[in-house]
């Protein structure tokens, strides 16, 4: 069980008792417009996506933390934060996703948490690089990759598919020797 906090949130290992946070988030289908699962049409969505989740981190602890918050005097999670290693050939290369509540947009949040994270990962585990995909028409979360220092790579272009449409993706990396720990 990994636990990093913050005087903003923690960053947590998931677990079933937070279905309902969760599932709060993920039925809005602006939250999932562009990622690679659509938005949870009821509590079993959920649940069947937290049971890969808690299966995924017994093998990979930092592939998808929830990001806990004290809101109306109870802990809640507001989204996830993760890091998976993607590409057998290349061990030391994980790969950043994250989701936050649409309540929580622009309240810096999201780059703290994914901040927070990269902060443990390249002090705790083995890791040369950090790398991200996000769709070019997603400009929240290309800004936030580009403002916690990770350089934009290319583009792969109709690389996602979702909805009967293409689309182009920008890549962005992060070596460890460039990472700053931010400062506050």
């Amino acid at each position: 069980m990994i636990s990093i906090n913050t005087n903003r949130f923690n960053l947590r290992t998931l677990c079933e008792k937070d279905n309902n946070d969760i599932f709060q988030f993920t039925k809005d289908p602006e939250i999932s417009k562009y990622l690679n699962w659509e938005s949870h049409k009821d509590i079993h969505d959920t649940n069947d996506y937290l049971t890969r989740i808690i299966l995924l981190t017994k093998k990979f602890p930092i592939s998808n933390l929830g990001i806990e918050v004290i809101d109306k005097n109870r802990k809640t999670i507001i989204g996830t934060v993760g890091l998976l290693p993607k590409h057998i050939s290349s061990p030391y290369t994980y790969e950043l996703g994250f989701v936050l509540s649409k309540e929580w947009w622009g309240k810096g949040i999201a780059i703290q948490s994914v901040q927070c994270l990269m902060k443990y990962a390249f002090e705790n585990y083995t890791l040369e690089r950090i790398e991200a995909f996000c769709v070019t028409e997603n400009l929240k979360s290309w800004a936030l990759l580009e403002k916690i220092g990770m350089l934009r790579e290319g583009t792969r272009r109709n690389f996602f598919y979702k909805d009967k449409s293409f689309y182009d993706l920008y890549m962005y990396s992060i070596l460890k020797n460039e990472w700053k720990e931010p400062s506050h």
